[in-house]
């Protein structure tokens, strides 16, 4: 059924690649398996007919004239029988979601059918209105669906780096016999389940796998024009660089920097007695091995960022959950810990066990677990474990368990805690798994191949320290010039080419050279990535070429804490682009797939907070646009109160930040907290007042007045004294129990007495002249009562 794919070899590919010269040897596998996996479930086939996939077309048509002129004798590649194999199972996996779409969409189909058996009636426009969701509804699952198997938004999920050779006759009857049991699960139709048996079988045989291809799953994948990735060439000649903030500064002499050759940095195999040994001595205690300590896994190593200090990195993979160590020390109370004087300033390897007042002491006596760093981005965790003690009692003890899978050559890295103080004379460093022992001369030497051979002088213009003016590069700590030597991927973005370079480590640091052309320490200088000096210039294409060599947005530089999303608010602040107006904003949404949004700087800053501090609020809005409301409300109240920074807006009339955000607490009002609801609220009333015409004519009070005043609940309504349908009101007096039971005293009296009057009779004065009437005996109307009308006879005499 699909042996067609296994017919693919080194020719067809070398044909593709004579007639479509850019597109790349797994994509091009990719389009032969989505079209005959198509073909065969009997699914239209859309995309043939995309006028945006040219290349897709081109790929079918030689496809079919190569199996059409291929003998059943032929036989695919086994590198690529494998990557044939991945991408099915890849689709068969979509083919299933996508089947439980369409199902979802038969589903919501079947209920417009009981709506329109529904009489009209009154409700005639709204029972429209419910089948015309329910058809939007069904539609967009079955376009959904669709799109799932369309290689328009499929395209390159997995990617394999270049064909390697098998070295052995053993790797070859090992893949051999992997990729007839793939097969062999193929010949099943039901996506469903030849999707779970492909996956268990590809796992079970992946670790060796890598060991054969030397490739990590997440291999570089071929990125879109403008900013492809190639391999690296053998010459690097940049040209011509935009000579705005950076300018190519001649050819870098490697011999010279480089000679003598650096000598290897020590490691300390936990696993090894001379080793342990030797370790114990240098740094003053005792080992003490646990029972869990996987020491066979783990070595101790200088980093190099800390200036002398070690720290703890894996020699072998670490699974996520596993726990590797136990940590380690003496025990001691509290308030031995406190009063003690031998303990105070010493505190720097002290563990509490969870709430107890129980302390582990790992200065004089430990193991490996004493070595782990800090890092804002953790791979690994404590936690607190019970065991049963030789006494019978119950224990606790603090394991540690790694959060995610930690890689050979990763540092462990752990989160100390809220209440653990550096003290005055330490300064934080903020560490990345990827910090080793490694100094500047090492890191070039081992990665020689990874750095741009031209000098790049980075140009920090309109610096002024004695006029404390800061340069357009402030926020990367360049003095007013810089001479650096930066990796290949970043040369290639700085020269605005076409093609980026690819790289094995994409996160290696910039390299800075001293007026003696000899190279810095890295720990005497920031430590930044080339992601984050292309985040900084708003450089959207270089941006995407990195994050597809799996560059790491969430590595921050060594004394800032800038991550790459904080470069591109810090870049902005400080007015430098090299992109169009909105590559930061189209950078921030693909750093906020992944960037952790809580990052915070040395300063305890955000990237949020960074953005309230522009002028402009476009990188706001991309920021907040979508975000849960648990996640933007701990932006909101991160290391200052909520209500706090919309003040601090205000007063700087940046207006158009607080309705971006209250327009974003609105859409999902109902599920924020009481404080962010009572904000909300407090902003409706600010909006109603300051747009109101009364105001506009006539404001009394600041916009800054005016919100302090809501906010503390002190605000009355002006009274216009022109006005005259509007009853003053005073404000509300302060409750009395006095002024309470005197005013209702007066209201009853008030009631008494108009009760009284009406019950009166109302005499009236009746003067009549005499000699206009003459003698006669008149009826006047002179009292008046409820229920009847008295006459009285006056005699007028003349």
């Amino acid at each position: 059924m699909y042996s067609h794919l296994f017919f693919l070899n080194d020719a067809f590919i070398k044909k593709v690649h004579e007639k479509i010269p850019h597109i790349s040897m797994p994509l091009i596998l990719e389009f032969a398996v989505y079209y005959e996996v198509k073909k065969q479930f009997n699914i239209e086939d859309l995309d043939l007919d995309d006028a945006n996939l040219p290349d897709y077309r081109t790929v079918v048509q030689m496809y079919n004239e190569h199996i059409s002129q291929t003998t059943g004798l032929a036989q695919s590649d086994i590198y690529y029988s494998f990557i044939i194999l991945q991408k099915c199972n890849d689709l068969f996996i979509l083919l299933r979601n996508a089947h439980h779409l369409l199902e979802s969409a038969i589903s919501t189909l079947m209920t417009a059918g009981f709506t329109e058996s529904i009489p009209a009636g009154n409700a005639g426009l709204l029972r429209q209105q419910v089948l015309s969701q329910i058809r939007d509804r069904a539609g967009s699952y079955i376009l959904t669906a669709y799109d799932m198997i369309s290689v328009r938004n499929s395209v390159s999920r997995n990617s394999f780096p270049v064909k390697q050779a098998i070295s052995t006759i053993e790797e070859t009857v090992f893949l051999k016999q992997l990729c007839t049991n793939l097969e062999q699960e193929l010949k099943r139709n039901n996506p469903t389940f030849a999707a779970r048996a492909l996956w268990g079988v590809i796992r079970s045989g992946w670790e060796r796998m890598q060991e054969i291809f030397n490739r990590d799953m997440l291999a570089p994948a071929v990125a879109s024009n403008p900013a492809e990735i190639e391999e690296i060439p053998d010459n690097d000649d940049l040209g011509d660089l935009p000579a705005v903030l950076f300018k190519p500064n001649g050819k870098i002499d490697f011999d010279s920097l480089l000679t003598p050759a650096p000598e290897e940095p020590v490691v300390f195999h936990m696993d090894n007695d001379e080793h342990l040994a030797e370790l114990a001595s240098q740094e003053g205690f005792e080992y003490r091995k646990h029972i869990d300590d996987q020491n066979n896994k783990l070595d101790v190593v200088g980093i190099d960022l800390l200036s002398g200090g070690k720290g703890a990195v894996a020699r072998e993979r670490i699974k996520e959950g596993e726990i590797f160590t136990v940590y380690v020390g003496d025990e001691l109370t509290e308030d031995e810990a406190k009063t003690n004087p031998k303990y105070q300033g010493q505190t720097h390897y002290f563990m509490r066990i969870g709430s107890s007042k129980t302390i582990i002491d790992a200065r004089k006596t430990g193991n490996v677990a004493r070595f782990f760093n800090e890092g804002n981005v953790t791979n690994a965790e404590y936690q607190i474990r019970r065991f049963v003690e030789t006494t019978g009692t119950i224990g606790k003890e603090i394991v540690v368990t790694a959060t995610r899978d930690i890689n050979p050559g990763e540092q462990i890295l752990v989160d100390y805690g809220k209440a653990y103080e550096y003290g005055e004379d330490i300064q934080k460093i903020f560490l990345h798994k990827s910090d080793g022992p490694y100094n500047s001369r090492q890191l070039l030497h081992k990665y020689r191949e990874e750095y741009s051979d031209t000098l790049i002088q980075f140009d920090n213009r309109g610096e002024d320290e004695k006029a404390n003016k800061p340069g357009q590069l402030h926020g990367l700590y360049f003095d007013e010039l810089e001479n650096s030597i930066v990796p290949v991927a970043l040369a290639d973005i700085l020269a605005n080419k076409p093609v980026v370079r690819s790289m094995q480590n994409p996160d290696l640091p910039v390299l800075f050279l001293k007026e003696d052309n000899q190279l810095q320490e890295n720990r005497t200088t920031e430590r930044l990535s080339s992601l984050m000096v292309a985040s900084y210039l708003g450089h959207y294409e270089g941006v995407v070429a990195l994050l597809k060599m799996n560059a790491d947005p969430l590595m921050q530089s060594r004394r800032a804490g800038f991550s790459s999303l904080h470069m591109v608010m810090v870049g902005e602040y400080y007015g430098v682009s090299t992109g169009d107006s909105n590559s930061r904003r189209k950078i921030i949404s693909e750093f906020k797939v992944d960037a952790n949004l809580l990052l915070a700087d040395d300063d305890e800053m955000t990237a949020f907070d960074w953005a309230l501090k522009l002028d402009k609020s476009d990188c706001l809005e991309e920021l907040i646009k979508g975000l849960t409301p648990a996640v933007l409300s701990s932006l909101l109240n991160h290391n200052d109160r909520a209500a706090d920074k919309i003040a601090r807006l205000i007063g700087e009339n940046k207006l158009d930040h607080c309705r971006i955000l209250f327009d974003e607490i609105a859409k999902r009002s109902h599920m924020h907290k009481p404080d962010i609801k009572t904000l909300l609220n407090h902003y409706s009333l600010f909006v109603q007042i300051t747009q109101s015409s009364e105001n506009a004519r006539n404001p009394v009070l600041s916009p800054l007045e005016l919100w302090k005043k809501i906010e503390a609940g002190e605000y009355t309504p002006p009274v216009n004294p022109n006005d005259k349908k509007r009853r003053r009101v005073s404000a509300p007096a302060k409750y009395s129990g006095e002024l309470f039971f005197n005013e209702k005293k007066k209201k009853t009296e008030r009631k008494a007495s108009k009760k009284e009057e009406s019950g009166k009779t109302k005499e009236k004065d009746v003067v009549l002249s005499p000699a206009l009437f003459g003698e006669s005996t008149l009826k006047v109307k002179t009292r008046k009562s409820k229920d009847v009308q008295e006459q009285t006879s006056l005699d007028c005499k003349k």
